[in-house]
């Protein structure tokens, strides 16, 4: 989908995701042994869904998309919840993380990064995550064809 499109979408009253934060990062937080001082970059957050939900258990997020409206409206959830989140607008394609995180967490985005990209963009992820601390450091669900 184009920036505009999401804008819109993210633009009208209520979540278009929803608020409920995905099962996944449910299972991120469930594999922590701790949160405390650990950052996690939610590549594609959207409206903030499960970025707000990493705030309020504790993590720093690092919250990327490529909407300016989803960003707002995370950002105004995460002010009405009492967390913080650090917004970045960029499209996956050309950005580059410029601080180290804890665990890199992405719902339904990084499938559309053309397949000659990944090897370099998954290696940028890898190299700006810090060794140890959380045995599962990256948590990533993306859409794949399926033929029936």
């Amino acid at each position: 989908m184009h920036p505009e499109q999401m804008d819109r979408l993210y633009q009208q009253p209520g979540f278009y995701w929803g608020t409920e934060p995905n099962r996944l990062a449910h299972r991120l937080l469930e594999s922590l042994p701790s949160v405390q001082g650990k950052t996690v970059v939610d590549l594609g957050c959207g409206e903030g869904r499960d970025a707000v939900y990493f705030a309020k258990k504790g993590l720093n997020v690092i919250a990327v998309d490529l909407s300016q409206a989803g960003l707002e409206k995370a950002k105004q959830w995460a002010e009405t919840e009492g967390v913080a989140l650090t917004t970045v607008r960029a499209d996956l394609l050309s950005h580059r993380m410029d601080t180290k995180v804890d665990a890199v967490y992405s719902i339904g985005v990084l499938h559309y990064l053309p397949p000659r990209m990944r090897p370099d963009t998954f290696a940028h992820y890898k190299a700006m995550t810090h060794s140890g601390g959380i045995p599962h450091r990256h948590a990533v669900n993306v859409m794949m064809a399926r033929k029936i």
